[in-house]
């Protein structure tokens, strides 16, 4: 509700394969609110820079969902306030990088596109936010675990979770994901490599944790954590 933005930069997970580790699309979207438009200046400025490839596997938006909730929320807190566009990125796996022990920002795939971005955003005449469509740690049977979820598992999980979200709200990207490779991943953090690059696109921030919680089901086979940081800068 404070943000002054014209352009939000959502960054999505990318649940299914692709061939890039970040995927564009110039589609609008579109939900039962109505259209929200695509900021093909922006688009365009990113494929200029980073490459064209990034749209080679861009019909995987059409069944991912991490985007679409921003985008719905954006509706429903701005659409009846002013008008705004968006800038949808996906963002792929990074967990070859954990198995060599790298930080992601070591990579030239991934260095050339937050270097886009940032450029991107630096040409942009609008007033641009980064909205993160993530969410944490995925734990119980329904993600590949022996056992039910236990109150153990769950207060081991929320303390992961705490040290996680305090590098995150230090604006510390190496932290972010030094943190969850120590553990090699093991709490499936689902939006792990989109914070990340999050993180470095924006800059130098601080933010501030609004709030975190677990959601387990009743039978206690799939339990999934999330959280709300904002960021200014």
């Amino acid at each position: 509700e404070r943000c002054d933005a014209d352009v939000f930069v959502v960054l999505g997970v990318a649940h299914q394969g692709s061939q890039e580790r970040f995927v564009l699309t110039r589609k609008d979207f579109t939900t039962p609110f109505g259209q929200v438009p695509t900021d093909q200046a922006f688009v365009d400025d990113l494929i200029n820079t980073a490459g064209s490839r990034y749209l080679d596997d861009e019909l995987t938006h059409r069944t991912e969902h991490s985007i679409e909730f921003q985008v719905v929320f954006l509706q429903q807190v701005l659409g009846p306030v002013r008008p705004f566009s968006i800038v949808p990125i996906l963002v792929g796996s990074f967990h070859d990088l954990m198995r060599d022990g790298k930080d992601p920002i070591e990579d030239p795939a991934v260095a050339r596109f937050v270097e886009a971005l940032r450029a991107a955003e630096g040409r942009s005449k609008k007033r641009v936010a980064y909205v993160g469509g993530i969410d944490l740690a995925h734990v119980g049977p329904q993600f590949g675990d022996h056992s039910p979820i236990s109150d153990e598992t769950a207060q081991e999980v929320r303390s992961f979770d705490a040290a996680l979200l305090d590098r995150a709200v230090q604006g510390d990207a190496k932290g972010w994901f030094e943190r969850a490779a120590e553990v090699n991943d093991r709490y499936r953090v689902c939006g792990l490599a989109a914070t990340y690059t999050m993180i470095h696109a924006m800059g130098p921030a601080r933010g501030s944790l609004l709030r975190y919680d677990q959601a387990i089901n009743a039978e206690r086979t799939c339990g999934v954590t999330f959280a709300s940081v904002a960021y200014e800068v």
